[in-house]
Order: C-alpha cells, then sequence, then structure tokens
C-alpha cells in the first residue's frame, strides 16, 4: 500500500495521523508506505515553472512513475489524500493496469464545478480578493514566508495546537518545529494547484470525466468525512459508472470527521479501509470471468494479483520502509540551521 500525502500535511504529520490509528493494524494487511509529493515535506524542491494544467498533470504524474520504477513496485494498492488523492487518480487513470485497489481520502477534483447558478452560488466561498490572490498564486504557505520565521513558526504552532488537540505537549512542539522546516521551505510543487484549479477549487480537468476515473474500470473507493469541506460532486457518479460498484468499488462517509480524517476519526477511517480491503483476493477470479478487461489489462503490463503475504514478512518490509522514512527526515532537519528536529516519531 502506497499512501500520497497532501500537499499541506507532511509526512511526519501524516506518520502521527497513522500512529493514532494504530498503525500496525494498516501493517498486518499490508505494507503501508507512505510517501510525499514532489516538492513537499523532505523532498527535493524542483523549480516549478509549468504553464497548462496538461503539462502540469504530466508532471506530477511522471515523477510518481519514475519513483514507482526505481522503487521497482508493481501491482499495489493506492491511497491519496487531498491533493495526493487527485495524483493518485490521475496515476491510474494513466496507468491503470498498476493500481490493484484506489483508494481516495477526500480527494480534490473529483467532479466539474455545477452551472446552475443556484448550485453555485451556495458553494461559492472565494471572494474578489481570493480570485486576484489566486492568479497571482498566494497561499496559505506565501503569507508564512512572508511572516517569517518568527511569525510564522507561531502560526504554524496556533494551527498544530488546533489540529492536534489530542497529542502530548511534547509531541505538538516537535511537529511544530517539522513543519516550520518544511512549509518554510522555497515554494515548488504547491503551486500546481493553481495550475490544475480554479479559485472555486474545481479541477480544470475533473477525474470523473470518461477518459479518466468516470470510464476507467479499476477497483476504487472514496471517503469522506461528514463534516468534510472538500467538494463531493461527482464521487458517486464515479463509483456508479464503475463496473465493481459494490463489490470492490464503496462509497464511505466517516463519521465525526472533517477533511482531515485521520486525526479526526483515524479508527473508524482505518476500520473503514481494511474492511474495504477485505475481499481483494477475490479480485482475479472477478476479472478472469470479465475475460476481455483481464485480457486487456494483460496486454498492458504482465502481472499477476497476489495474495497478502504473511505477517512477519510484511512487518519486516514495513519496518524497512519506516527505516527509509526515519533516513528521509535526517536528511530533512539539516537543511535549516535555526530549526533543528527533535523526536518525529
Amino acid at each position: 500500500m502506497l499512501l500520497l500525502i497532501k500537499i499541506g500535511i507532511t509526512l511526519g504529520l501524516s506518520e502521527l495521523g497513522l500512529n493514532q490509528t494504530h498503525q500496525w493494524c494498516l501493517s498486518m494487511v499490508m505494507e503501508a508506505q507512505p510517501q510525499y509529493i514532489l516538492g513537499k515535506g523532505g523532498s527535493s524542491r524542483p523549480i516549478f515553472n509549468l504553464k497548462t494544467p496538461e503539462e502540469t498533470e504530466r508532471f506530477l504524474v511522471d515523477w510518481f512513475e519514475l519513483w514507482r520504477q526505481q522503487m521497482d513496485l508493481e501491482n499495489f494498492i493506492l491511497v491519496g489524500h487531498s491533493l495526493g488523492g487527485y495524483i493518485c487518480g490521475l496515476y491510474a487513470s494513466m496507468y491503470p493496469h498498476r493500481v490493484r485497489k484506489l483508494q481516495l481520502l477526500s480527494p480534490l477534483g473529483l467532479g466539474k464545478q455545477p452551472t446552475d447558478p443556484q448550485t453555485f452560488k451556495k458553494h461559492v466561498f472565494s471572494t474578489k480578493l481570493e480570485a486576484y490572490l489566486w492568479r497571482k498564486q498566494w497561499s496559505t504557505f506565501s503569507v508564512l514566508r512572508l511572516a517569517g520565521r518568527g511569525c510564522g513558526y507561531c502560526m504554524i504552532g496556533g494551527y498544530v495546537r488546533r489540529t492536534l488537540r489530542k497529542a502530548s505537549r511534547s509531541e505538538q512542539v516537535d511537529y511544530q518545529k517539522y513543519l516550520a522546516q518544511t512549509f518554510l521551505r522555497a515554494g515548488s510543487t504547491e503551486y500546481a494547484i493553481f495550475k490544475c484549479f480554479n479559485s472555486e477549487i474545481y479541477a480544470i480537468n475533473p477525474l470523473e470525466s470518461d477518459d479518466r476515473l468516470g470510464g476507467i474500470q479499476i477497483p476504487l473507493s472514496i471517503f469522506f468525512g461528514d463534516r468534510d469541506w472538500m467538494r463531493q460532486e461527482g464521487a458517486k457518479d464515479i463509483i456508479f459508472k464503475n463496473k465493481y460498484r459494490g463489490i470492490h468499488s464503496h462509497f464511505y462517509i466517516i463519521e465525526n470527521s472533517n477533511h482531515i480524517l485521520q486525526f479526526d476519526n483515524p479508527q473508524d477511517l482505518v476500520r473503514n479501509m481494511i474492511k474495504d480491503l477485505e475481499n481483494l483476493d477475490q479480485l482475479e477470479k472477478f476479472n478472469l470471468e470479465d475475460t476481455g478487461h483481464f485480457d486487456q489489462r494483460r496486454e498492458q503490463d504482465s502481472f499477476c494479483l497476489n495474495g497478502v503475504n504473511e505477517i512477519e514478512d510484511l512487518l519486516e518490509r514495513y519496518n524497512e520502509s519506516k527505516r527509509r522514512l526515519f533516513g528521509v527526515v535526517e536528511e530533512a532537519k539539516n537543511i535549516n540551521d535555526n530549526i533543528h528536529l527533535s523526536g518525529v516519531q
């Protein structure tokens, strides 16, 4: 299982969310490996100078595919949150034969922007000022950098205390330092959102299109919180048009949860994610019965669907991925002389 983290919730922060869910639950089912979006967290910061939505989408998919090739991964479960969900949807649309199952957690960019004026008016939250700032590519990260390390650090501290109320004070301090280290670095792929979305956060090229998740027939499930501010237009339509609906493709609402599901109600989120994967071993039989679809996928790439490996082997591989993760975090520590990480779990 690959977890692609959203643009504003860096890998260390999502690690805390997974810890709250008793992370070992996921590793009992499969190897859970979180991954940064390129240009965020502890990853490198390539200069972002792309101009069109199509160029940006291709860039977001290509780096992930290159990373997959380097990691020698085949036939995996792909999980994405927020912007990470949008990127996972793009990747699955372009490389459906690589993805065994797609799980989208409160993803961006599913549906088309409403054309009915009343519907649009009800959902609009951007003002003329916000639209202007969108065109100028100003974001929360821009404000933090402009505020400077002192004020920016304090603003991040307020965000951490509001978001991680259940965390201990020492954990909050550690993650405040960690987020300051990542948020205050130079901007990079965070600017992709300004190319792929409008100021109302509707995708220029939504995932419900027939050449994307609206027509690509792979098992996929979508999760939203019952208090989620993320736009859900298109989610049920994608599931309805999917041939696996009711068997391997589902729509879930996580109770008592907002956009950051892994913090608001981590237990229910992981319980539903695991439940959603319970019958995945039946997928090969399902595909063999649909021989045309199976043969098409086999022509694209030679693969077989494997069942769940032995728990001991999964835990060993999971621990190895954790060691690689902490290697990335250690590298991020040395970037800034003024902010040091301590005790990232």
